[in-house]
């Protein structure tokens, strides 16, 4: 299996943060990539792999759930499904820990993560950047209240992305 790789121009929804926690997924799957072509993978790096995944997962989740509300992105609902369903799966292979769903569990990921970047959060695109024009013509007192990202998880989760 050869790893995914990310693509700007194709990959892109229009918010850099977002868009720089899809490149960390990229690199956390191309992980579970490397460990699939490995020929004999240990439990250890499998699991670690899976935490990892788990942990940033959640994070990133939460942070892309956290900046459609703020924008009021109508299927806000719709993502939080898929997210729901997405990490149950994840943790039923966490659960299970059985280096036999490697292969399984690879093709799932990167199948699963194009899927959602170009079908399910592409859909967001025009709210984002709809919002990002309000927000630049909006006067100054009308801004919309932002809360501070915690960017450190990005760093704690172990993958850094190289360009």
């Amino acid at each position: 299996m050869d790893a995914i790789v990310w693509n700007e121009a194709v990959h892109s929804v229009g918010h850099p943060l977002m868009d720089e926690h899809h490149q960390v997924l990229f690199d956390q799957v191309n992980r579970f990539v490397e460990l699939y072509c490995q020929p004999d993978p240990s439990k250890i790096d499998f699991f670690n792999a899976l935490v990892a995944l788990s942990d940033f997962v959640n994070f990133h989740f939460s942070q892309e759930e956290r900046m459609l509300a703020q924008i009021e992105y109508p299927n806000l609902d719709g993502q939080e499904a898929e997210h729901t369903k997405f990490v149950d799966k994840i943790v039923g292979y966490t659960t299970r820990l059985n280096l036999q769903d490697l292969p399984q569990l690879t093709e799932f990921l990167a199948h699963w993560l194009i899927q959602h970047i170009l079908v399910e959060d592409m859909q967001y695109k025009a709210h984002v950047q709809r919002a990002a024009e309000e927000m630049v013509s909006a006067a100054p007192g009308q801004l919309l209240s932002s809360q501070p990202v915690d960017h450190s998880a990005t760093a704690q989760c172990g993958f850094h992305l190289h360009k």
